[in-house]
């Protein structure tokens, strides 16, 4: 894991196992979700994008990890929203 800019980390992990990838981050998603549960001031949250680099531009995978980063931080937010409602 390294930082990437601000508040943005990157997670490198060896697998070629989608589903290893995904059990992954569900067992990085249920400790979160136990520490926020815990008496905190401020809860964590995350917002990912995850793919498989396996051929063409870095730039490019980059670029398509980073949109579904957006595209889940821009869901949590429509979330948190609603639930104002």
């Amino acid at each position: 894991m390294f930082r990437f800019a601000g508040d943005e980390f990157i997670v490198l992990k060896l697998t070629s196992d989608p589903d290893g990838l995904r059990g992954y981050m569900d067992e990085v998603n249920t400790r979160l979700q136990a520490y926020n549960q815990a008496d905190r001031p401020y809860p964590i949250a995350l917002s990912y994008g995850m793919g498989f680099f396996d051929s063409g531009s870095i730039d490019t995978f980059m670029k398509n990890l980073d949109e579904k980063m957006y595209a889940m931080k821009t869901r949590h937010h429509q979330e948190d929203d609603s639930n104002l409602e």
